[in-house]
């Protein structure tokens, strides 16, 4: 392979996963938007499902993963995945929500499964031929496949903001430019018949440049339309009517909606979900139980609101007369582009008020290190009643309701301070429990006498006070709740049985957890407050249900269905690398096939597991919301892509050896980790921003450096063994890596991330333990130099030859009769050389 083909199959596989990492990111935001927030990991698991299956697809192909391969086909597939590409994108945008899980709404669901995992499908047969194609140079082409995955975050944090649309086209216009660097790289290639590197004089087949204008010259015409006048608009939004909308902004956590002003009130929501109002400058937010720390406190300050988006709770400390309240938000869009932009005058420049002082950053890190201490903390409320019942966001974590942040809420206040704590009624006894532990962790003895709560429209406030009550803040309390008409949520007559009194009174969670069926456990940091309220004792019998799961448990529903379909994808490519015959193995035992595609496939679903439990981990210690979707991500490709290259230097004798060391040192990595990542990072939460970034790429670089390592281990040793045996290993490792996507979110949900972290370790394990031996210890091809111009190789056929001339002995010169080396030399010696005593 010459230096122009080497750089042109690294730069069109560098940009062709950009744009898939950019698709996948447009797809997952637009289907999370259309379809609801449960079916957003099933879109994120189609990237790893579609480049699997691809490669199965890929390994059966002539020219693709069958010899005599060739660049030409791989520059025809890939610009026919741009056209998918831009399919997806249209039938996306057009979604509408699956509100039932009828026959109807399953074929619905369907097509937009099917058209989206198109291009993934079509782009693992690509990127199997490319890796054919270039199998010497495997190391070079992988490394710049991820470090171009790594730009395509970068790209994405970027641009989302003009919307997925235009974003998928963006992406499919990028895609058929890598298939016209395929096309370049294709310009010189020699053919192939033997196998791969072997030339000879076949003509290789012809790239169609046609073909490619087509797609490029398509696709941008398709971007130039919608730019010019836009016809790609989003056809529904979950939970919400779109005909209401005023203002709409897509971000990296979700989009970003404002609804037309209606009765003094203008309602800020996420995804169609997730609602906070604004207020009309004129208008005043009525009385609710949110109110029970001014109750006490009156006007005295300084008052915190941890997130304060929309301004509810502003307008709340405002009305109390409160002289210093500061505000912390965690998502910049927010604040510059709704409240003091969009809805700036309506709201009556409310970010601006003298009183005010707002900080875009994440709360818990703003709480570790407060300016002064509070006399109240308010966490604001988001409405989510919706979703909620029908266990939409069920997999959707809240970090501020762990017993760490309310502890930490409790230490940053004075000592007769208080914290209000704001969520649907359904989830008043796992409140009532969370908020005991908080206590008890504080040094409280007797938690019943720090707690006072109200309910009012299925929303339930609980006030947690640092020392306990007086006698005559209860009775200020309570006449406060019965003026307006507020049911008490803790009350000294309620019945010995009942569920709150046990636990403030100091009642194990775990066994009333077993009686009730609700999971009262209190969370943690390494297990947050979930959205769903099963309890883990509860699960088997709840996925049996077939109709509760419908209709309560939407989120667990998509996650054990996804399980199931990705199960069933590891076995068929399992299946594929087992009946493979034994011609396109070359000499290479079956065994040694399925041990190489079981060692890829463990390291995958490590990379799936470990990335999946770290990153909400440490986007808890970074905080605001638009650092941790580009930095996180980012470091974590960037390390995968430089273990990647580290990873090929031992050469294939040695490489099952280098595997096992490096699964061995990613595993004692991993196991001070998991012991001691809670105190790093609670200690981490009190530190700088810069530094805070820091910790998180120091911690996620060295786990992705170790994993890159074994991922190049893996894809070296399958390449060495035979021609199909890499297409089979990456069938298995996309299917490995889907299955722990939604394997590392049941964990999480019911266990911890921690489990999820110690489930990743033993997949590294197992990777080392299948890793075969290599087949041949070859050496990697050296690119061939580049021709000068107007060279020709000529042909050994078409070379002039010298015709032979018979001399006989006696027509031979005289000096050349003597060089015989049957016969004696007669000629006469020269005469000496006397020149040099002349004279």
């Amino acid at each position: 392979m010459s230096v122009s083909q080497s750089r042109a199959l690294a730069g069109g596989i560098a940009l062709y996963l950009a744009a898939f990492v950019v698709l996948s990111i447009a797809l997952v935001r637009l289907f999370s938007a259309s379809l609801g927030a449960h079916f957003e990991l099933v879109w994120l698991a189609l990237l790893p499902l579609g480049l699997g299956l691809g490669a199965l697809l890929g390994a059966g192909v002539r020219g693709i993963g069958k010899a005599p391969r060739s660049i030409a086909p791989v520059a025809h597939l890939a610009a026919l995945s741009a056209g998918a590409v831009a399919v997806s994108v249209v039938v996306g945008v057009r979604a509408r929500s699956v509100d039932t899980f009828d026959r109807a709404a399953l074929g619905q669901l369907a097509i937009y499964l099917g058209t989206s995992l198109l291009p993934f499908l079509l782009g693992g047969v690509t990127i199997t031929g490319v890796l054919g194609v270039a199998r010497r140079r495997v190391a070079d082409v992988g490394k710049s496949g991820l470090l171009g995955a790594a730009c395509g975050v970068v790209v994405a944090a970027f641009v989302l903001r003009f919307g997925p649309a235009r974003v998928g086209l963006g992406a499919a216009i990028a895609v058929s430019l890598a298939a016209a660097l395929f096309a370049i790289a294709g310009r010189h290639e020699l053919g192939e018949a033997g196998g791969a590197g072997s030339p000879s004089e076949a003509e290789p087949p012809r790239v169609h440049l046609g073909i490619i204008a087509t797609f490029v010259l398509g696709c941008s015409v398709l971007l130039a339309g919608e730019i010019g006048a836009p016809y790609l608009k989003l056809a529904a939004i979950r939970w919400i009517q779109i005909e209401r909308v005023a203002f709409q902004r897509w971000t990296n956590r979700g989009l970003l909606t404002v609804d037309k002003p209606s009765a003094g009130a203008a309602w800020l929501r996420t995804d169609g979900t997730f609602g906070t109002p604004i207020y009309e400058a004129k208008q005043l937010p009525p009385a609710s139980p949110g109110e029970l720390g001014y109750v006490l406190h009156k006007d005295q300050g300084p008052a915190l609101v941890v997130g304060s988006a929309g301004g509810r709770e502003l307008r709340v400390a405002l009305r109390q007369n409160v002289k210093e309240i500061h505000a912390v938000e965690a998502e910049p869009t927010v604040v510059h582009e709704v409240m003091r932009s969009q809805s700036y005058a309506f709201s009556g420049e409310l970010y601006d008020k003298p009183e005010i002082r707002l900080v875009v950053e994440g709360p818990r890190s703003f709480i570790r290190r407060p300016p002064s201490p509070y006399r109240h903390v308010v966490v604001a409320y988001v409405d989510s009643l919706a979703p909620t019942p029908t266990g939409a966001v069920a997999a959707t974590p809240s970090p501020l309701f762990t017993t760490q942040a309310v502890r930490e809420m409790l230490l940053t206040v004075v000592p007769e301070g208080t914290v209000t704590l704001t969520r649907p009624e359904a989830d008043a006894d796992r409140l009532v429990a969370l908020a005991t532990r908080a206590l008890r962790e504080t040094g409280a003895e007797a938690p019943a006498k720090h707690l006072f709560g109200c309910t009012k429209d299925k929303i339930s406030t609980l006030l947690v006070k640092r020392t306990p009550l007086r006698a005559e803040e209860i009775t200020n309390l309570r006449s406060y709740c019965r003026r307006h008409r507020f049911a008490e949520l803790l009350m000294a007559e309620a019945p010995k049985n009942n569920v709150r009194r046990l636990l403030v009174e100091g009642a194990d969670p775990a066994e009333l957890t077993a009686e009730q069926g609700a999971d009262l456990t209190p969370t943690t940091d390494d297990r947050p407050f979930w959205f769903s309220t099963v309890a883990p004792g509860h699960l088997k019998k709840t996925l049996l249900d077939v109709r509760a799961l419908k209709e309560k448990h939407r989120g667990l529903l998509t996650i054990a269905a996804g399980l199931v379909v990705t199960a069933l994808a590891a076995f068929v490519a399992l299946l594929g690398a087992l009946l493979v015959s034994r011609r396109a193995l070359e000499g290479a035992t079956r065994g040694s096939v399925l041990r190489a595609a079981l060692a890829l496939g463990f390291s995958a679903a490590g990379v799936s597991l470990l990335g999946a439990a770290l990153a909400p981990r440490l986007a808890l210690v970074v905080g605001r919301t638009d650092l941790v979707a580009l930095v996180l991500p980012l470091v974590l490709l960037l390390a995968l892509g430089v273990g990647f290259g580290v990873g090929h230097r031992p050469r294939d004798v040695g490489a099952r050896g280098a595997a096992q060391r490096w699964s061995l040192a990613l595993v004692f990595v991993l196991a001070p980790l998991v012991m001691g990542l809670e105190p790093a990072l609670g200690a981490a939460l009190g530190l700088t921003l810069p530094a805070r970034l820091g910790v998180a790429a120091v911690i996620l670089g060295a786990v992705g450096v170790g994993l890159g390592a074994l991922l190049a281990l893996g894809v070296r040793i399958a390449s060495s063994l035979a021609d199909r045996a890499l297409p089979l290993a990456m069938a298995v490792a996309g299917s490995f890596a889907a299955f722990a996507l939604f394997g590392g979110a049941l964990l999480a949900l019911q266990i911890g991330y921690s489990a999820a972290v110690l489930c990743g370790g033993i997949s590294v394990l197992l990777a080392a333990a299948f890793v075969p031996a290599a087949r041949h210890p070859t050496r990697l091809a050296e690119p061939r130099p580049e021709p000068l111009p107007f060279d020709r190789v000529t042909p050994i056929s078409e070379r002039p030859t010298v015709p032979e001339i018979e001399l006989s002995y006696e027509e031979l010169p005289v000096y050349a009769q003597g060089l015989r080396s049957d016969e004696p030399s007669s000629a006469p010696e020269p005469p000496p050389d006397t020149s040099a005593h002349s004279g």
